[in-house]
């Protein structure tokens, strides 16, 4: 077998050629007017969260239209977790709290032990729970006022024990 030489082109010279409506690259829209920058060496822009992750739902919801026939599960959940529990932050509650407006629910906060609290949001979109929650730090007050609780009730104990 006879090898060729193939020429190296690269991906800026092939794209300085094209007129292109758009071009799909690992599965990430980049319209005409990028297509020329990035031809040029600049980065596309990358996609907001939000925008990809309801793309990522639209070509999940198209696999799942293929279990038509398939026997239903117990229940069907999408949870967002904002932030881990060992992440806590207040920053979290506003993604929590605007993930509840976009899907029509309102956001609670509850105590999770000592020292962290939830703040927690869900619904049902048809057969779908929708749930999005954040861990925060349980504030001052509150962990202040349980150590407290705490320290008495190992003093009752103390006294009950001698």
């Amino acid at each position: 077998m006879q090898e060729q030489t193939v020429p190296q082109t690269t991906a800026a010279e092939i794209l300085t050629g094209l007129t292109a409506v758009g071009l799909t690259v690992t599965g990430q829209q980049i319209e005409a007017d990028s297509i020329k920058a990035i031809a040029a060496g600049a980065k596309p822009t990358p996609p907001d969260y939000w925008e990809s992750l309801a793309d990522n739902l639209r070509q999940a919801a198209n696999r799942v239209a293929g279990l038509v026939g398939t026997p239903a599960p117990a229940w069907t959940t999408l949870d967002i977790t904002v932030v881990a529990p060992q992440d806590a932050s207040m920053a979290s509650a506003a993604v929590v709290d605007a993930v509840a407006e976009a899907i029509g629910a309102t956001a609670l906060t509850s105590s999770v032990g000592l020292d962290l609290r939830q703040h927690k949001t869900e619904t049902r979109i048809g057969n779908l729970r929708v749930e999005a929650i954040a861990y925060l730090p349980a504030e001052g007050s509150e962990l202040e006022r349980l150590r407290a609780r705490v320290a008495e009730l190992e003093a009752e104990r103390a006294e009950v024990t001698r």
